[in-house]
């Protein structure tokens, strides 16, 4: 669905795989995802709700997996156009 480029039906996948696997080591990823697809939609729709999950979402991502630099790379880019 993410690829394809619709981000309501992978932010509904995502949710559910991040309800259903708390301990998995990929997590951090699927945060990540979740995070991009509420910035497409965002992006979209101008709604700031959505905005404000993907900080969330990013934040998610480097509290998981410090060294995944590619959160802090969206997150700094969201700060700097979107807020």
């Amino acid at each position: 669905a993410f690829k394809s480029e619709q981000y309501d039906i992978a932010i509904k996948y995502f949710t559910d795989y991040i309800r259903h696997n708390q301990n998995s080591g990929k997590l951090y990823l699927t945060y990540y995802y979740r995070g991009l697809s509420y910035e497409e939609l965002y992006r979209n729709s101008g709604n700031e709700n959505l905005i404000q999950l993907a900080i969330l979402d990013l934040e998610n991502v480097i509290k998981l997996s410090p060294n995944f630099s590619k959160a802090y790379t969206k997150l700094g880019n969201i700060y700097n156009n979107a807020i």
